[in-house]
């Protein structure tokens, strides 16, 4: 069983619902794309030389999603480089398991393109990401 060391959002409502039902989450209300490694170790209230067990992700999906009828607009949808942006705090953190969410779409969005990129960003960190998924698998890779 994992214990949440902090939650990362740019949703207020979302932090206040979960901090009524967990008001001892450590809940930080900001953009990922602003904060360091350092800023997040820090929230949470560990070391960087801890060793962190799990980063969990679930990158704005709006982009990469089926309803999006304007494809092209979702090629540019600034929403999209925070999955790169989560991608650069596993390899500044180092967590020993990584798990990204997963979307309809995500795995094959732009012919592949963000998996493809994925996989090589997480084996260039020392990761072995999976060989193959489905639209009903996370990226869940291991290092």
């Amino acid at each position: 069983m994992f214990e949440p060391l902090l939650l990362v959002d740019t949703n207020a409502a979302a932090r206040e619902t979960q901090l009524r039902n967990h008001p001892e989450t450590r809940y930080l209300l900001a953009d990922l794309g602003e904060l360091s490694a350092k800023d997040l170790y820090d929230a949470a209230g560990i070391g960087k030389s801890q060793s962190l067990d799990v980063l969990i992700g679930g990158p704005p999906c709006q982009g990469f999603s089926k309803l999006n009828k304007l494809v092209r607009q979702a090629l540019d949808d600034p929403r999209n480089v925070m999955f790169g942006r989560f991608l650069e705090i596993v390899r500044d953190m180092q967590p020993r398991f990584v798990l990204i969410e997963n979307v309809p779409n995500l795995l094959d969005f732009d012919g592949g393109r963000y998996r493809d990129e994925a996989f090589l960003r997480l084996t260039e960190a020392g990761y072995f990401p999976p060989l193959a998924c489905s639209r009903r698998t996370s990226l869940d890779c291991r290092n």
